[in-house]
C-alpha cells in the first residue's frame, strides 16, 4: 500500500498548492497532508479531489442517491457544528429565501440556470424536503428553547410570496418539524 503525502510549509498568508497525481486504487489508499514540525491552527479552504475517468476525459459524475446521502450528511456537520458553538444564539433562520421570486409558490431551483459560485440551492439535490431535515436537526442538536425561524426577502409587498412562504411551512410542519416563525428582510428608506 503507497500512501500519497502533500508537505505544506506553513506561513502566516494564504498560500495556493496544487498536487496532481494519477494513482489506481492498488497503489494509494490515503493522503496525508503534513505541515512537519508546525504546532499551531492552521486553516484550509477550498480542498478539491477530483476522480477522473480516463476513459470518458472527465470528472465521474455522483449518482442522485450519492449526492444527497453527501449533502445530507454535510447539512447535519453543518447544523450540528453550529449549534454547538453558538450556545448564546437562542434564535435561528434555519432557511434562508427559499422561494422563487418568479414563480413565488415554488422553491428556488438552480436547474437550468447559471448560479454564483456562492448560490446553492438545497432542494434541488434533497428535494423539497430539505427543509424539513433542517429544522429537524435544528431542533435535535439545538437547545429545546432555541426558536427556529424561515427567512425570505420582499414578503412585505408579494402577497404570493408570503402565501408560498406559508404554504411551505405548512408543509414543512405537515412532515413533522416544527417552525417557530418567518422572518422577513426589508429595506425601508424615507
Amino acid at each position: 500500500m503507497k500512501l500519497l503525502r502533500l508537505y505544506i510549509n506553513v506561513s502566516e498568508g494564504w498560500e495556493e498548492y496544487t498536487l496532481q497525481t494519477t494513482i489506481t486504487k492498488e497503489d494509494c489508499s490515503q493522503l496525508i497532508i503534513s505541515y512537519g514540525d508546525f504546532a499551531g491552527t492552521v486553516y484550509i479552504d477550498d480542498v478539491t479531489l477530483s476522480r477522473v475517468n480516463p476513459d470518458a476525459g472527465g470528472v465521474i459524475e455522483k449518482t442522485p442517491e450519492e449526492k444527497e446521502e453527501i449533502i445530507t450528511a454535510e447539512m447535519e456537520r453543518w447544523i450540528s457544528g453550529m449549534m454547538n458553538v453558538a450556545g448564546y444564539v437562542h434564535a435561528w433562520d434555519v432557511v434562508n429565501e427559499p422561494m422563487d421570486d418568479g414563480n413565488p409558490f415554488e422553491l428556488k431551483t438552480g436547474v437550468g440556470k447559471e448560479l454564483r459560485t456562492d448560490h446553492f440551492c438545497w432542494q434541488d439535490y434533497l428535494g423539497k424536503d430539505y427543509a424539513v431535515k433542517a429544522f429537524k436537526l435544528a431542533r435535535e442538536y439545538g437547545d429545546p428553547e432555541d426558536l427556529l425561524f424561515i427567512n425570505d426577502y420582499n414578503l412585505e409587498y408579494n402577497l404570493d410570496k408570503t402565501r408560498g412562504i406559508i404554504d411551505y411551512v405548512e408543509y414543512i410542519e405537515g412532515q413533522g418539524a416544527t417552525v417557530d416563525g418567518i422572518g422577513t428582510q426589508m429595506a425601508l428608506g424615507e
